[in-house]
């Protein structure tokens, strides 16, 4: 609106996501890393998407027990379903120790939360090779498909087909 106007000019904008076809993303090359470097802030919200999905169905599962138990860890749940799909960095000490809290009790939220850990810092090591991001990244992929979490592991398939 304001380019428009001629008050304000555009400098850059956001790459255009490439992915490449279905048949094609059997293995992460190059061009998959450099795709998921540059997208790598629509890849966590993607992730964020699949962490919330999975809190929700935790929550209803443990909302149709009856045992006390199982309340108070709904609760926990509850309180730490916004702070689960965010990054460590950004939580208050108190936060980030009920989130522990949290992911001792639920072994699939705890996987989801240290792959996308894992991931980010895939793109965070400044200092690795591209031989080394492209291993990491492999591995990563490569645990995701292992890890026996459906979404997980569509989420891996997806991110195969990332391209620069």
């Amino acid at each position: 609106m304001l380019s428009a106007l001629g008050l304000a000019t555009v400098k850059k904008r956001a790459p255009k996501l490439k992915l490449e076809p279905a048949n094609q993303a059997a293995d992460v090359n190059a061009s998959t890393l450099q795709g998921v470097i540059t997208h790598r802030y629509e890849i966590l919200a993607r992730y964020g998407d699949i962490v919330r999905h999975a809190v929700s169905e935790e929550l209803a599962k443990l909302k149709h027990t009856q045992e006390t138990e199982s309340n108070s860890n709904w609760l926990s749940l509850k309180r730490c379903r916004i702070w689960l799909s965010r990054s460590e960095e950004v939580l208050e000490p108190e936060q980030l120790a009920e989130v522990d809290s949290v992911l001792a009790q639920n072994q699939s939220l705890s996987t989801l939360v240290q792959m996308r850990r894992d991931l980010a810092r895939v793109w965070e090591s400044s200092s690795a090779s591209s031989e080394q991001l492209l291993a990491d990244l492999q591995a990563w992929c490569q645990r995701a498909q292992q890890s026996g979490n459906e979404s997980l592991e569509q989420f891996a398939y997806r991110l195969r087909r990332y391209a620069a």
